[in-house]
């Protein structure tokens, strides 16, 4: 996938711009177009994969220790590292799945 264009301008959004969006305190700030300042949404698929990629590693983390002897012999440490791994990884994937719109 590709980082996604401006709807009108077809002009790149910076993956800055992309992560500052997704990430904010205020929720999921819009981004502006900087070559014809249209206004681009996030769309809720968007939030949606979001959501996914940040709890699936705890979800799948709960059900290995819940339910099977095989996976208590790896150490618990690794697992938190593999976990600070991919929440590492994301700020490098949201670019190119994050999806945006324009409201008419």
């Amino acid at each position: 996938m590709v980082v996604q264009k401006c709807k009108k301008c077809s002009k790149e959004f910076p993956r800055k711009d992309i992560v500052k969006s997704v990430w904010s305190w205020s929720g999921y700030k819009p981004i502006v177009c900087e070559g014809c300042n249209s206004v681009h949404y996030v769309n809720i698929t968007t939030r949606l994969l979001l959501g996914v990629y940040i709890s699936a590693p705890l979800f799948s983390m709960t059900f290995i220790f819940a339910n099977n002897n095989f996976f208590l012999r790896i150490p618990f440490e690794v697992y938190i590292m593999a976990f600070i791994l991919w929440i590492a990884l994301i700020p490098y994937l949201i670019p190119h799945f994050a999806r945006y719109h324009i409201k008419e």
